[in-house]
């Protein structure tokens, strides 16, 4: 009798301490799965927020592209032109951090503080960007979200995490965005429709740039061209009677074309199989791997045809891609042009009839980021004439 009393006295203890284990053990895994939800929360709201960051960063430093930026560039802006750039680019910012949300807001707002506009060395993008610098060389935007008691979204509200005394936490993330201007090449294939076949004297393109007419302007609201000075000086790529055959109007892909297909290339651009039939391959590369330049023979004609001037009318108003060339071995419709550089602008007016000084082809030189530009560790800056708009970091 007494053995069975101390039995069940032993039963009646190892059922208290499992009750005990139980309730401890209990205790912890509800924390641990309290702490594992909210922990989740962070995580995604941390997500939320470095996509804010990443698309306001990218649009802000789109604004590097600009018509103003390039009047900057090219030195024909006001001294406080880079002032509405600047604020263009907070526009951006704000407008694409507000059309992202973080977890329990509708939106992503931004401090004053959180935007940072300036400069960094693209070949060391970990460099702190310089705020400091000359207008012309800006082309960094640094933007930072944050979920904080302090800030316009607020903190982070925890779910389970107050039973250990915390209800609230702060989260935030950055992203630098750049336009990097060194461009190597151009993919036909990605920039599909733009690549006109014509080329230009590189030395005559960056003379114009510094010393040519302003006749034209262009009307963003309208998207069309309008009479009279806007402060981007043209490229007159035709005619040029004191430097015969700088101008050259390329065959690409088929020897000697006729006007028919050269029209067909200048309305549509130049098709991807055209320019791999003429070089190898859709890819357009002016940098080897070693860093070496490289140029491309192509032929072509000094002249432009009168009859091509309606399929020039049609790109009016429209951005294009062209090529410069370093030197050229005369022979009428057989010259050969070595290509060195692609570039970008809009095409403002085209006059083939009438007095030879009235003759022209126009176009007015672009910032283009657009898709097709390859980016090369290798090459120079185009001095903003062309870019993709990256994240840096």
């Amino acid at each position: 009798m007494a053995v069975q009393l101390l039995s069940r006295r032993r039963d009646n203890r190892r059922r208290a301490v499992v009750a005990v284990q139980v309730a401890v053990s209990g205790v912890l895994i509800v924390g641990f799965a309290a702490l594992t939800i909210d922990v989740g929360v962070m995580y995604n709201t941390r997500a939320d927020l470095q996509r804010a960051a990443d698309a306001a960063a990218l649009a802000g430093a789109s604004a590097y592209t600009s018509d103003e930026m390039m009047q900057i560039r090219l030195g024909q802006g006001s001294s406080s032109l880079i002032y509405d750039v600047l604020a263009s680019a907070g526009t951006r910012v704000d407008a694409f951090a507000a059309s992202n949300p973080s977890l329990g807001t509708s939106t992503t707002l931004l401090e004053a503080n959180d935007v940072v506009t300036g400069w960094i060395d693209v070949t060391s993008p970990t460099s702190p960007i310089q705020s400091a610098v000359p207008a012309n060389v800006h082309n960094a935007v640094r933007v930072t979200t944050r979920r904080s008691n302090q800030g316009a979204n607020g903190a982070v509200e925890l779910l389970f995490s107050a039973i250990f005394g915390f209800s609230q936490t702060e989260s935030l993330a950055s992203a630098v965005a750049v336009f990097d201007d060194r461009a190597g090449g151009f993919s036909t294939e990605e920039g599909a429709g733009i690549l006109m076949p014509f080329t230009v004297h590189k030395d005559i393109f960056a003379a114009e740039l510094t010393s040519g007419q302003d006749n034209y302007g262009y009307d963003d609201d309208s998207e069309s061209v309008t009479d009279g000075s806007d402060g981007i000086r043209e490229i007159r790529l035709y005619p040029y009677v004191n430097a015969p055959g700088n101008f050259g109007l390329l065959n690409i892909g088929t020897p000697n074309q006729g006007v028919a297909e050269l029209g067909d290339q200048i309305e549509n651009g130049v098709p991807p199989e055209d320019v791999e039939a003429e070089i190898g391959t859709a890819t357009l590369t002016f940098y080897g791997d070693d860093g070496d330049p490289i140029t491309l023979d192509i032929t072509g004609s000094p002249g432009l045809d009168v009859s091509l001037e309606p399929n020039i009318e049609t790109r009016v108003g429209d951005v294009v891609a062209f090529l410069l060339h370093n030197h050229v071995v005369e022979g009428g419709s057989n010259s050969v042009y070595t290509i060195t550089e692609i570039r970008f602008g809009r095409v403002m007016n085209i006059f083939l009839k009438g007095a030879s000084h009235k003759r022209g082809f126009w176009i007015q030189p672009v910032s283009y980021s657009g898709p097709g530009v390859v980016i090369s560790e290798h090459a120079g800056s185009s001095n903003g004439l062309a870019g993709r708009i990256v994240l840096a970091r």
